[in-house]
């Protein structure tokens, strides 16, 4: 999935259960994620998923990595960002390091 940049906003529930994403790559303007945009939406026969958070995000909603394969997702977050602290305060998915593929930007 490729989102034009002029995207700001994923709305609640955009791709619920979608049960087939391989690759995401967010828009650079991105703000905000809704509550399960992307619950259960991984494709489970992928060698993994990837998605890379910009460093615009300000807010993520509720249940957006609910079932996910945590051996097989490769999430990017850069340092200093929103979606690092989001990882490694969110006493559901633990630190970024839970996700074995994992990737710190540091840009």
């Amino acid at each position: 999935v490729i989102f034009d940049n002029d995207i700001t906003n994923i709305p609640d529930y955009m791709f619920y259960e979608c049960n087939n994403l391989e690759k995401v790559f967010l828009p650079e303007n991105l703000q905000t994620i809704g509550d399960y945009s992307f619950f259960s939406s991984f494709a489970s026969d992928a060698p993994y998923f990837e998605m890379v958070f910009p460093k615009s995000i300000t807010s993520i909603g509720n249940g957006n990595f609910n079932y996910v394969d945590h051996t097989h997702t490769k999430l990017m977050v850069y340092n200093n960002s929103y979606m690092k602290t989001y990882f490694d305060d969110n006493k559901l998915f633990g630190h970024i390091k839970q996700y074995p593929y994992s990737v710190l930007l540091n840009i």
